[in-house]
């Protein structure tokens, strides 16, 4: 038997609720869960930056952790600008 693809497409929203519904959960825990994660990042980069034991595979270190320090402020600002309002 050969099923039509519109056919398919109004059959699956109804078949697979449970899993969007899933699917969405995951990605909005994850999406809470990131602005954690990048504090920890930058947290590791600063100490490792500190302690004299960060490399750059592409020996331009200065400017890759310049390059890196500017993204966080940047990421600050937009959060706090989004904080407020």
């Amino acid at each position: 038997m050969h099923v039509r693809p519109e056919h398919r497409l109004q059959v699956l929203p109804r078949q697979y609720p449970g899993a969007v519904y899933s699917l969405v959960a995951d990605l909005s825990r994850t999406a809470r869960m990131l602005p954690q994660a990048l504090d920890q990042a930058q947290r590791l980069i600063a100490d490792l930056d500190e302690s004299g034991n960060l490399r750059s595979d592409k020996d331009q270190l200065e400017q890759d952790v310049r390059e890196t320090l500017l993204g966080w402020r940047r990421r600050a600002l937009r959060r706090s600008s989004c904080t407020q309002a």
